[in-house]
């Protein structure tokens, strides 16, 4: 047994020397060749500081999974069948609804002819509903209505006549004959038969057909040429682009030709009160890209600074920190082009991998440079120094690489590409910025040292001091203990700690009046969320069965607000109700002479929506079939 371990420590030491020779070889050709040395690392770190400028971030949650994900396949699949679900909701306010409606049109006006916008909700025509609007009730509404126009009819007949037709045994005989005469031989004719009635009776205070109380009772009379509240104070503005919704860069464009365009027509000019805001899925987005960036330029200015002001407080020298700061770079520009090469882009989370690197980078260099300092004590000249330093500490630094390094990488078998892609950047990136300081800091040494020698000073004494906390055995007891503590009283805390699955907690919040203007719109016209679910069905029978039975578990949804479909903007029994319609319409018209008055007035208003035409889902208006059909 002895024998085997002596075998494999003489092996590792073999191998141990074999590195460090070759190592030792690498560093004596930098520092002969110093200038040389470094223009190829130049070259090399500019190749990869282009392929790094070409990195694009995309920040949005669909990125940080798979593409293998079943809800991400589903969703590309859903975008080639109906084209990009998000928009773009442009909310217009002030206290004039013309003037909001006025700056409406002529803003759709201009909108309507740009190459990224595939269409527009803005002015719709609702006319169709209107006509139409009545075979939306439930046959047994339609039979109400009927009974309810009969029974007022009836009244104001018998009220020409002078007769008391609304309480009970009030007609005389011979005044009941003259009522039954005014309105024919066949009162089936005009008000049904007795036994119809006596199943849906008629309220003759209920009033004739208003749009006010169709809007009521059904849905599509809510329908409103424009998007808006009902004092007009808000109006929307929904826009479709071309543009998918990754593509930030071009959707910025859109956004500030849009916001030229609103410029040009000078909202003031409308209303001196009015003003807009931006919603939908699109200005989300860009807003995410712009938070990023900003905190991405934040974090790394900021990581930078403390990262200089601790070398600073350590070395105290300016040429250490630069000894530490350019090897640190060059491993951060080459792991921006490998980068490149590896994924292409930044997700939300490796956007931050310049300033990880930092952290992780800037600790072979203050080894390393404190090493050489250390050398430099015992008398060494500056390239001697730098060689012994490093390859006295290549095979514990190597180690340290090493070890980070699958550390990272054993998160790139993850399918969160937040976690996988991060892992595979990070390993990456230890082991260039390694690499990096033992090609650069050598060639760097010596020729500093030919500008001017620079002195030890102090760092050879500073390996062999002892921190305060531990230069003594009861300090050591005590830090170890508070140590303890600290970690104990903490832990509790570790055991509450949980995976919050609900993603709109890290979304980054918004302009606070740009907000504020779109949950009231929310609240006010659409009462609805602006990320809806979109179900893909193969065929309308089956979007029909999907919608029928939604509709009627949707109880059972906690979450679910309302359902739309194609198959629910045709209703049914069409046939049937058509034939009741026609009952409403003849009996207004046949008795229209002896209306007066307000009654008069309510009937020739009721009479616009007493003429109805069946129709299936081809006849829809464009603006409907837009909503649900495929993109080609």
């Amino acid at each position: 047994m002895a024998t085997e371990m002596q075998e494999k420590t003489r092996w590792t030491v073999r191998l141990h020397r074999w590195v460090s020779g070759r190592v030792r070889q690498l560093l004596l050709m930098t520092v002969a060749h110093p200038v040389a040395t470094l223009v190829m690392v130049a070259l090399v770190t500019a190749g990869a500081v282009y392929l790094g400028t070409k990195l694009e971030i995309r920040a949005t949650m669909e990125e940080l999974f798979p593409e293998s994900t079943p809800h991400i396949k589903r969703l590309k699949e859903l975008e080639k069948w109906l084209g990009y679900t998000s928009q773009v909701k442009l909310i217009v306010s002030s206290p004039d609804a013309e003037a909001n409606q006025r700056f409406a049109r002529d803003l759709c006006d201009k909108l309507a002819v740009h190459p990224d916008i595939q269409r527009l909700e803005c002015r719709r025509d609702i006319s169709f509903f209107r006509k139409n609007g009545l075979l939306y009730l439930e046959t047994d509404e339609l039979r109400q209505i009927l009974a309810d126009v009969k029974a007022r009819v009836k009244r104001a007949v018998a009220g020409e006549l002078g007769l008391d037709a609304g309480e009970e045994g009030g007609v005389a005989p011979d005044e009941a004959d003259e009522l039954d005469e005014d309105f024919g031989d066949d009162p089936d004719e005009d008000f049904g038969s007795e036994e119809a009635l006596e199943v849906v009776s008629g309220d003759p205070d209920a009033g004739f057909l208003t749009e006010e109380e169709l809007r009521s009772k059904y849905g599509r009379f809510r329908l409103s040429e424009y998007l808006t509240n009902e004092d007009g104070t808000l109006v929307g503005i929904n826009l479709f682009p071309t543009i998918s919704p990754d593509d930030v860069g071009r959707s910025s464009v859109l956004f500030q030709e849009i916001r030229q365009m609103i410029a040009d027509l000078e909202m003031v000019s409308y209303h001196p009160d009015m003003k807009y805001a931006v919603d939908g899925g699109y200005h989300r987005r860009i807003n995410e890209m712009q938070a990023v960036q900003r905190d991405l330029r934040v974090a790394s200015i900021l990581g930078g600074l403390l990262v200089l002001i601790l070398l600073a407080l350590y070395f105290g020298k300016l040429r250490a920190i630069i000894f530490v700061i350019v090897p640190l770079l060059v491993g951060i520009g080459w792991t921006m082009g490998v980068a490149y090469l590896m994924v292409g882009y930044l997700n939300a989370i490796t956007a931050f991998i310049v300033t990880i690197l930092f952290g992780l980078g800037v600790d072979f260099g203050i080894h390393a440079v404190s090493r050489y300092f250390e050398e430099r004590s015992l008398g060494r000249p500056e390239p001697e120094a730098v060689v012994e330093a490093l390859t006295n500490l290549g095979r514990p630094m190597l180690w340290a690489a090493v070890t980070t390094s699958a550390t990272f990488l054993s998160l790139s078998v993850l399918d969160f590409r937040g976690f996988s892609q991060f892992g595979l950047i990070a390993g990456v990136g230890v082991i260039l910025c390694f690499v990096a300081l033992y090609l650069v800091l050598p060639p760097l040494v010596v020729l500093a040292a030919r500008l001017k020698t620079e002195s030890v000073g102090r760092f050879g004494k500073m390996s062999g001091q002892v921190p305060w906390f531990a230069c003594n055995r009861g300090r050591a007891f005590g830090t170890l203990l508070v140590t303890l503590v600290v970690v104990a009283a903490l832990a509790p805390g570790a055991t509450d700690s949980h995976l919050d699955p609900d993603l709109s907690k890290v979304e980054t919040p918004g302009n606070e009046w740009n907000e504020a203007l779109c949950q009231r719109y929310r609240a006010e016209v659409e009462n609805l969320s602006s990320v809806p679910i979109v179900l893909q069905t193969e065929s309308y029978e089956e979007a029909g069965r999907v919608y029928r039975y939604l509709k009627q578990h949707l109880r059972d949804f906690r979450r679910l607000q309302q359902v739309e479909a194609l198959p629910g903007f045709v209703p049914a029994d069409q046939d049937e109700k058509l034939g009741i319609i026609a009952d409403i319409r003849r009996t207004i018209i046949r008795k229209r002479g002896a209306l007066e008055g307000e009654d008069a007035e309510a009937a020739d208003r009721a009479l616009e929506f007493l003429s109805p035409s069946a129709f299936g889902r081809t006849d829809l208006p464009e603006w409907v079939l837009d909503k649900f059909t495929d993109a080609g």
